[in-house]
């Protein structure tokens, strides 16, 4: 089993390396990151009487970074949204000027 300070070592990298690459990141790095970091602090909290002052102040500057991140994927998220609103729009245009006509119906002109 990973002592704590494994676990805050990696929680550490993974922070680190996520925040130099924060703006080439695509949302399936982030739900990755996002995904072992909640077995990390799981783990972490089971243990949570094991941790140290210096433990808690290194927990403390990783979460520094929560804000960074939450606007990386909150910007993620509204690009997407945006997305699905333009392939709604261009699904509505398609059906408008693709319609399906009857090849045997007919359309009389009056001119007048």
């Amino acid at each position: 089993m990973r002592t704590i300070d494994e676990q805050i070592t990696e929680l550490e990298e993974m922070t680190t390396t996520l925040i130099k690459r924060l703006k080439l990141v695509d949302y399936e790095e982030l739900t990755a990151f996002t995904e072992r970091r909640e077995q990390l602090v799981h783990k972490m909290q089971m243990g949570q009487e094991d941790l140290t002052v210096e433990d808690k102040q290194r927990l403390r500057k990783l979460i520094e970074h929560d804000e960074v991140i939450l606007s990386t994927m909150n910007s993620l998220k509204q690009k997407a949204g945006e997305w699905l609103l333009k392939q709604e729009s261009v699904k509505e245009q398609k059906n408008a000027y693709g319609a399906s006509y009857t090849v045997e119906s007919m359309f009389i002109d009056h001119k007048k």
